[in-house]
């Protein structure tokens, strides 16, 4: 008796570069299929919870509360530094100083952004502990400064001030801004608490002042005044993290403002539609704040549609495939401190303790998430579905 075998299908290979928010999402949603081989690339060996690493300049030890290593049952991690991307294969390079090439049916790039040490990971920190000596060495700079320059009042300057002022309450924050106000893109409500937050704490604003020159320890106004300080912290300057792309052939045309890479409403790169781009280092004709939440939702969509094209499905559109309308809920929370914060979710504004409580209770499960808890998973599976659909109907 003759048997016939069916051949069984190769599965798809996708690859996800970057661990954070939106390649993170891109691994909920396609992890355990059958059909794919999922392989997450990152330069560092664990996951860090961006917003609320601010903590870390006066309690460097918190970091361990923001971490967790990257490593999966449901998909391979390759720990690496990649060097270029061609329309069938990333290549990346190891702390060995070896390269590798990853073959891919589908590939998502998740490379967030820049920004000033040591607000974010740099290719020197690739490990816990590296990243812990870091968190060490600022902090102790900080703690032997007395007067602090904060260049920027937006969100990043404002957490930073409230971390500094809520520990070290004497020291005088300073901020510089060429801003006539603060936080500017936020909600009035917002801005104006967070503002007498600042004044009751005796904080100096230089609002609406042109910056020459910014050191370590002064900066230049265009005017010709020199502010000193025991330490200036620059918190501006944000940039989509593409530089090592300029060289691959599928961007080339597709670079677009501040080299941030240009997507269809797909989040595909034109030309390549194999290629996805999701969060800080791609734009879309939405124009969205850059947040980790939206970073998600871009996550949320790439994983459905590399789904429905493995599957012969039409692909959705962003936004309107993943949240069912044509925005994408405005969702934040700004801490000034352990004890206050601020939150937004579209024109519902909430200030005080209650906002302090929702940071800290998204902070401990995103990371609970990222480790595949169970409880931070399923947390931010109800979470997600709960906030698009309040997003388009009690709070649109």
């Amino acid at each position: 008796m003759v048997k016939l075998f069916r051949p069984q299908k190769r599965k798809k290979e996708v690859v996800v570069v970057g661990a954070s928010f939106g390649g993170l999402a891109v691994r909920g949603g396609l992890a355990g299929r059958s059909d794919v081989n999922l392989t997450i690339v990152d330069f560092k060996d664990y996951f860090e919870y961006t917003p609320g690493i601010l903590r870390c300049f006066i309690e460097p030890s918190y970091l361990g509360k923001l971490t967790c290593p990257l490593a999966s049952d449901d998909c391979k991690f390759v720990c690496g530094s990649v060097t270029g991307v061609s329309a069938t294969a990333v290549t990346v390079q190891k702390a060995d100083g070896s390269t590798i090439e990853l073959n891919f049916d589908y590939c998502v790039l998740a490379c967030g952004s820049t920004y000033q040490q040591p607000v974010k990971p740099v290719a020197s920190e690739a490990t816990l502990a590296e990243r812990q000596a870091s968190w060490e060495r600022a902090a102790a700079k900080l703690t032997a400064s007395d007067t602090v320059i904060i260049v920027g009042a937006g969100a990043v300057g404002i957490e930073l001030a409230g971390e500094i002022l809520t520990k070290y309450p004497d020291k005088q924050v300073t901020f510089v801004d060429m801003a006539p106000t603060i936080l500017p893109g936020f909600a009035p409500k917002c801005a104006e608490f967070a503002l007498d937050w600042l004044n009751k704490r005796n904080v100096v604003l230089r609002l609406g002042e042109a910056i020459q020159d910014i050191g370590t320890e002064s900066i230049t106004l265009k005017t010709g005044e020199v502010l000193k300080a025991g330490v200036v912290y620059k918190c501006v300057g944000v940039m989509p993290n593409t530089s090592f792309l300029k060289e691959s052939p599928p961007f080339l045309s597709n670079f677009g403002f501040r080299d941030s890479v240009n997507v269809n409403d797909q989040l595909q790169l034109s030309g390549h539609e194999n290629i996805y781009c999701v969060g800080d280092m791609m734009s879309h004709a939405s124009r969205e704040l850059k947040l980790g939440h939206t970073a998600e939702v871009n996550g949320h969509l790439v994983a459905h549609n590399i789904a429905a094209a493995l599957e012969g499905k039409p692909l959705a559109v962003y936004p309107e495939g993943v949240v069912g309308a044509k925005t994408t809920p405005k969702i934040f929370c700004l801490s000034l401190g352990a004890y206050d914060a601020t939150l937004g979710f579209n024109w519902l504004i909430v200030n005080g303790w209650v906002a302090a409580i929702m940071k800290w209770l998204l902070e401990w499960t995103k990371v609970a998430a990222a480790a595949e808890r169970p409880i931070g998973v399923l947390f931010w599976q109800f979470a997600d579905w709960n906030s698009m659909l309040l997003g388009r109907t009690l709070l649109k």
